[in-house]
């Protein structure tokens, strides 16, 4: 189950960027998204991609992700604003389930990138 904190974080007021990190021939590649844009299911988290070219092809020679995540409208460990660090895998849908999601809310996204939250820790 996903920290309670977490999907605070991922669904309470403004939005904010969530930054995935997979690990590439090259070294760590970073993308962006908006917190808006995650669909919670499970302990999965469901991201439209329209890109994420390199982050597809380094999710096939290593399926490990890390990942931030804040947002400034949730009380933290001392103040307002709460960030957390997660770890897990991922994969790229380009059919199925979790695609199907996706596209009925981001008509634009060519697949779905599919993060199973393994660990979580809050940093703010």
């Amino acid at each position: 189950m996903l920290d309670p904190k977490l999907i605070e974080i991922l669904t309470t007021g403004s939005d904010a960027a969530l930054t995935v990190v997979t690990n590439g021939p090259a070294g760590p590649h970073l993308v962006n998204t908006w917190n808006s844009y995650v669909t919670i299911d499970g302990n999965d988290l469901i991201i439209p991609a329209g890109g994420m070219v390199h982050t597809e092809e380094n999710l096939k020679r290593d399926n490990t992700v890390s990942l931030s995540v804040a947002n400034r409208d949730v009380m933290g460990l001392r103040y307002k604003g709460a960030g957390m660090t997660l770890y897990g895998t991922a994969r790229i849908e380009e059919d199925g389930p979790a695609f199907e999601k996706i596209h009925q809310h981001f008509s634009w996204a060519r697949a779905a990138l599919v993060i199973t939250v393994e660990r979580s820790v809050q940093t703010l």
